[in-house]
């Protein structure tokens, strides 16, 4: 996604963070992720 910015001539500021994300790639990710909200 943020290659399509910058393609689109936006600039794209990014800070690094501690801790990594969670990618949701299957159904069974996102109840994963959902779970570990609650």
């Amino acid at each position: 996604e943020v290659l399509r910015f910058l393609e689109m001539g936006y600039r794209v500021r990014m800070i690094e963070v501690p801790s990594g994300g969670i990618a949701i790639d299957t159904p069974e990710d996102l109840e994963k992720a959902k779970s570990s909200l609650r």
